[in-house]
Order: structure tokens, then C-alpha cells, then sequence
């Protein structure tokens, strides 16, 4: 997730509340252990209701001053969430309320740009929000940018820039210009993340090189030989709002140039609390330079001017997550995280926030994203009574019911696991087959989950998360049949 945090950039949270005062993996890669053998489970078509649609598409509108201004570092601001199946949710004033006009599925890189404004890609979109609703700034279709849109970045001058599978495209107002990846020297890598600087040059992750488009067009390949021996796996790059340029690879976090405006080859390592091995993926500036970094099962927090500490939700050890999937740091040195089992807000020096999936209507799904304007919302609500239903289904091999069979329900069944797949799940349901082979499984928070299923000695995974998509509160869902090989 690249996050365009300047330090100048821009303030008032009164703007946004005179808007509407009444509002509120790359995954990590899994810890290397001895897989279990599995057996893959076949799915048959299950009578469930309709998918969810597409983002609705509109027009896009011209652009106008951004009526939503980001308050200054350490003032409190608003915080927000794009959560998979919902849009992008708001958390202001204690409540919490899906934005209008917020892409519902497959949103990516949700960010502060550099107008003060929260910039999206949902689906195709290019969305920014003007304090009351998203609007469509640009639409990069496969026919204009030769793929989907991976990861956006705001240049100073508004232009919106993206990454694709096919390379790097740019927004001027009236169309997308396209530069291919063997153009910017990426070769067949894939493009991890992109970011452009204060003064307009672009910086371009690929899997393991950090490509740099000067002011004049041209590219060239920012060497890496001082950071660390060997060959770097990238993960994400970020702008800090003192304007360093900064690349996340597995075990640490590098800083470009010794001033914003010295050579991108003079390079430091920042301090984040590493020891060991570590498995990072996405990093986070606040406004104010505290830093928020995702290791697979652990977070990392570098509060501005204070020490490092990691958090971990192995065994819910310091708060419960699993699947982490957002991070942001605030100005009031909270961390904020987000997983397919809810929200955690780690307060240093004080009980955890948690707000489970279920408890908050606005927060049922994968939290893909997280920022948090300024020192964040000055008082956190607590969530509700957790909203369950219950989940059904039936197992088949060959066309028959398979009965007595045991069942697993968890988030994400783990395909490495030492017991089951949803053992270490902090939450997970079991179950058996009744002889007409179905299991049902009573009280379930309201979620996503996937299935796990015993194949006799051996255990097939369906590698589905969203398998409970048409679940309500108070109904039993039918998720429908699976069908198992041989065993």
C-alpha cells in the first residue's frame, strides 16, 4: 500500500465535518513449514444468492478542489476503512458510515494524496472523495491500460499514476499514457508498488530492482548493492512526510538519499524493531512519521521520535487478527490493523480496542485498507452484540453423502499447518457430517470463512474465504455441496 503522506500537506478536519457532520497479502508469505498432504475439494454449484455486482460506473466528472482537507499532524481526524463486500467505511464523531459513491469490491491502495484528499482504485475506478461522496476521476480499463490497476500514487500536480501487469500508466487529464515494462527496464517482473516524489519523479518497485523516471521521461535502475548482499525481494514503497522515498523488503526498511534531494543511491536502514527473521509486506507513514509495517503474523511500530516495538497476533499473543491485511499508524501513537476477523487499535500503555467482525455492521468483511488522518478519532467507540447466523452445507464423494465426517470453519484454512488447518485459527468452528453428509455449524459471527474438510487421514482445503457471503444475522445459509476425490 503506498502511502503519499507530505508534510505539508494540508489541514482541517473542521473542513470535513462542515461536509458532513453527521459521518463518522500482497499477502505475507506463511511461515516455511512441513505442508500437510491434501486432497483437493471440488465445488458444486451451490444455490446461493446473487454476487455482488460490479462498482456501479459513472462518468467521470472534472476535477475540483478537493473539499476534503487532511488536519494538520496531531490534530484529530477522521479515520477510514475499505472494507471488501461494503465500500469504503468512515469512522467519525464515534459512528461509523459507509461513504457514498465507495467501490465495493476490489479496492486497492487507499491513500492520502498530496490535495489533502483520500484517493482509491476500486475495480477499474480511480476514485477520489470530496468530503461527501467518491467520484471517478479516471477509468483505467483493460482497452486503455493493457491490464487492472495494482497500485496508484497522486502526483503533486493531482495526476494520478498506476501500475499494471503491462507497466506504468499516468492519468493527464484526458487520457492514460502507457509505458510497458521493458521500457522502464522491469523485464517480466511483476510490479510491486509505485510512488512519486515531491518533485514529480516516479519510483517504481519491481520484484527485486527500484526503477526511477527523472523530470525528463527517462528511466534508470536505483542500485541496491549498499542496502544488503544478495538479491532483494521487493514488497511496497512509501513516501514519508518529510519526502524520503522508502523500500520495504522482507527484513527491513531502506531510506533513499540523506536529504529529499540527495542521490536516490546514498541509502539507510531504519531502525524498525527487526530481529531476525522477519517476513514484511506493507508499510505505512502516518502525517506525523510513525510507522506501521505488516510481517505476516506480527506488526511493527515505529511511533515519530520514540522506539520500535513488535506486536504479535500469533496465539492473540498482544491482539487477535487473522490474515492481517492493513496497518496505519496515527499522530497519537496508536496502531491501527485489519484482518479478515475485524479491526484491533494497539494503545500503547493501554487496553486494546477491538472491534470483532460482527460487532460492527460497517466492518463485516476483509479490512483491505487503513488510513487514519492526523492523531486520529479522539474517542473510540465500542462495538455492539456480535450479529451471528449459521452456515450449512453437504459433502459428497462420487455423487453420495459422506457422513460422519469432520468439518473445520475458520477464516483461512491454512494449507501449512501441524494439526489442522484452522488449529491456530483465533476464530473456528468443527463440525461433523449428519448420514445425509451435511453439517451445520449455529451462532457464527457474521464474516468470511472458508472450509476445511477431513478426507480420511488426509485434509482438502476449499481455499475459499468467501464462501459465506450471503450469511444473516439470525438465518442459517446454505453454502452448498462440495465434492471430494477418492480417497
Amino acid at each position: 500500500m503506498q502511502r503519499n503522506t507530505p508534510a505539508l500537506v494540508l489541514s482541517a478536519l473542521a473542513a470535513l465535518a462542515a461536509c458532513d457532520s453527521n459521518d463518522p497479502a500482497k499477502k505475507s508469505e506463511p511461515a516455511k513449514q512441513e505442508p500437510a498432504k491434501q486432497e483437493p475439494a471440488k465445488q458444486e454449484p451451490a444455490k446461493q444468492e446473487p454476487a455482488t455486482p460490479e462498482p456501479a460506473r459513472t462518468e467521470p466528472e472534472a476535477l475540483a478542489p478537493a473539499a476534503l482537507v487532511a488536519p494538520k499532524p496531531n490534530e484529530p481526524g477522521p479515520a477510514f476503512f475499505a472494507v471488501d463486500k461494503q465500500g469504503i467505511a468512515r469512522l467519525q464523531d464515534g459512528a461509523f458510515k459507509i461513504l457514498d459513491g465507495s467501490p465495493p469490491i476490489l479496492q486497492k491502495d487507499l491513500q492520502l494524496g498530496p490535495d489533502g484528499a483520500l484517493w482509491v482504485i476500486g475495480f477499474e475506478d480511480i476514485l477520489r472523495f470530496d468530503g461527501t461522496r467518491f467520484n471517478t476521476v479516471a477509468k483505467a480499463s483493460f482497452s486503455d491500460v493493457g491490464g487492472s490497476p495494482d497500485h496508484l500514487s497522486i502526483a503533486p500536480n493531482g495526476d494520478p499514476w498506476i501500475s499494471t501487469y503491462k507497466g506504468v500508466s499516468h492519468w493527464d487529464g484526458k487520457a492514460w499514457i502507457t509505458e510497458e515494462k521493458a521500457a522502464i527496464g522491469a523485464g517480466d517482473d511483476l510490479l510491486e508498488a509505485i510512488v512519486v516524489d515531491r518533485d514529480g519523479k516516479v519510483w517504481v518497485a519491481s520484484s527485486n530492482r527500484v526503477h526511477l523516471r527523472d523530470g525528463a521521461g527517462a528511466w534508470k535502475e536505483v542500485s541496491l548493492k549498499k542496502a544488503k548482499g544478495g538479491k532483494l525481494w521487493l514488497k511496497d514503497l512509501a513516501l514519508s512526510p518529510d519526502g524520503h522515498v522508502h523500500v520495504l523488503i522482507d527484513e527491513a526498511l531502506i531510506k533513499f538519499g540523506a536529504t529529499p534531494n540527495s542521490e536516490a543511491s546514498e541509502l539507510s536502514k531504519v531502525n524498525v524493531g527487526v530481529k531476525g527473521f522477519a517476513q514484511m509486506s506493507d508499510v505505512n507513514f502516518a502525517q506525523g512519521g510513525s510507522i506501521g509495517i505488516i510481517s505476516y503474523k506480527d506488526v511493527y511500530h515505529l511511533p515519530a521520535g520514540g522506539s520500535p516495538r513488535k506486536y504479535s497476533s500469533e496465539k492473540s499473543r498482544d491482539f487477535k487478527a487473522d490474515s492481517i491485511s492493513a496497518v496505519a499508524a496515527d499522530d497519537s501513537g496508536r496502531l491501527w490493523v485489519g484482518s479478515e476477523i475485524g479491526v484491533s487499535v494497539i494503545v500503547p500503555g493501554a487496553a486494546r480496542v477491538e472491534w470483532a467482525s460482527g460487532s460492527v455492521p460497517e466492518l463485516v468483511g476483509d479490512i483491505k485498507e487503513i488510513v487514519v488522518f492526523g492523531a486520529g478519532p479522539k474517542d473510540l467507540p465500542t462495538g455492539g452484540p456480535l450479529a451471528t447466523g449459521g452456515l450449512t452445507g453437504t459433502i459428497l464423494r462420487d455423487g453420495a453423502p459422506v457422513a460422519g465426517t469432520t468439518v473445520e470453519l475458520c477464516p483461512s484454512p491454512s494449507s501449512f499447518f501441524t494439526k489442522s488447518p484452522c488449529h491456530d485459527a483465533p476464530v473456528k468452528f468443527t463440525a461433523k457430517t449428519d448420514a445425509a453428509g451435511v453439517w451445520t455449524v449455529a451462532n457464527v459471527p457474521l464474516g468470511s470463512y472458508g472450509l476445511a474438510i477431513k478426507n480420511g487421514k488426509k485434509w482438502s482445503v476449499t481455499l475459499m474465504s468467501d464462501m459465506a457471503d450471503g450469511m444473516k444475522a439470525g438465518a442459517v445459509y446454505d453454502t452448498g455441496s462440495m465434492s471430494l476425490d477418492k480417497k
